[in-house]
């Protein structure tokens, strides 16, 4: 798995950061469903957070100067209320692998997310995961500059990593670290047993599609002797892709796709480790599906352009985190 932006080992926030958090959820939910006045009652309190933040005393507020208006654009106005409106997307508007997933899971989480940027309110967490791909990066590096891995040096680098405050109770915290141990296990096996030369580690790309940029990070590049490359994305979770699934998997295409722009041509193989449940599932890319598969992302990529984002309707929408925005969701509860 490689995220776009920075790994967060462990976040940790203090009061006033989840406070204006909490504001800020409060905003946009309160501005998406047209309560205006409860959204300007939540900008003056995160205002006052801001000072206080600052180190400023309340008494500094000046409701006056804050409600200060300097005049808006009322040409653009009245241009909406005649059926004319402003694009959506902007010009510089970026695609990820993960973006275009979202898209082809639903496109209204997508707008929610990618174009909207509403946050979800995710509370801070302890993600485990997180974690062993930082452990597995700074190993990696440490293979570049010609390092040989050990046991013990992977075992010191995860105990430095490891976050300080314990999320959870101390028994979930053991457990985390048993897990994390095992996990590191596989991971030393599987970097015994494998031949190819690691190349590069979160290898970032950018290539165009459909006049658009995609950008993203590949956890691993590797060359063979015969010096073909082999793409390796490390997963944490415990369900997997089957080997029929992963040919139309859009993260494992999009990252042949950055590698055959980058050099030329696509790798010989496309792995998913599976790092806690000990499985490598692989993919076979050949030029004429992983054209197929371009012809499809840039068809997601014309329908964001085309600002077409419908709501699909799963079994996963109880789980989403802008169910409360959404229509449908709200009409089948």
């Amino acid at each position: 798995m490689s995220n776009e932006g920075l790994r967060n080992i462990a976040t940790l926030e203090s009061p006033i950061e989840k406070a204006k958090k909490e504001l800020q959820d409060h905003i946009v939910t309160a501005t998406y469903q047209m309560r205006f006045t409860t959204a300007v009652q939540k900008l003056i309190d995160l205002e006052k957070l801001r000072l206080l933040e600052a180190g400023a005393d309340l008494d500094a507020f000046k409701l006056e100067g804050f409600m200060q208006y300097h005049g808006g654009d009322d040409d653009a106005l009245l241009q909406l209320t005649k059926g004319k409106r402003l694009p959506l997307i902007s010009d510089d508007h970026r695609f990820s692998a993960s973006a275009l997933r979202t898209y082809n899971e639903c496109p209204m989480k997508y707008k929610l997310g990618y174009v909207l940027k509403v946050p979800t309110g995710t509370p801070a967490y302890f993600s485990l995961g997180s974690l062993m791909h930082e452990v597995i990066h700074q190993l990696a590096l440490k293979e570049l500059n010609g390092t040989a891995i050990t046991r013990a040096m992977a075992s010191e680098l995860l105990g430095r990593l490891w976050p300080s405050t314990i999320f959870g109770s101390k028994l979930e915290d053991v457990e985390r670290k048993v897990r994390a141990e095992q996990m590191l296990d596989t991971y030393l096996e599987w970097l015994e047993h494998n031949d190819n030369d690691v190349i590069a580690a979160e290898l970032e790309f950018l290539f165009p599609l459909k006049g658009r940029n995609v950008k993203g990070y590949i956890d691993r590049l590797e060359r063979t002797g015969d010096g073909e490359y082999v793409v390796i994305d490390f997963k944490t979770g415990s369900s997997g892709l089957s080997r029929n699934a992963i040919r139309d998997d859009i993260q494992m295409n999009t990252y042949c796709l950055a590698v055959l722009h980058k050099f030329g041509e696509l790798p010989k193989r496309a792995s998913l480790l599976y790092i806690e449940r000990n499985k490598t599932v692989n993919y076979i890319p050949d030029a004429e599906h992983v054209e197929q598969q371009k012809v499809r992302l840039e068809g997601i990529v014309g329908n964001v352009l085309n600002e077409e984002f419908p709501a699909t309707p799963s079994f996963g929408c109880k789980f989403c985190g802008y169910a409360d925005l959404c229509d449908y969701e709200k009409r089948s509860r």
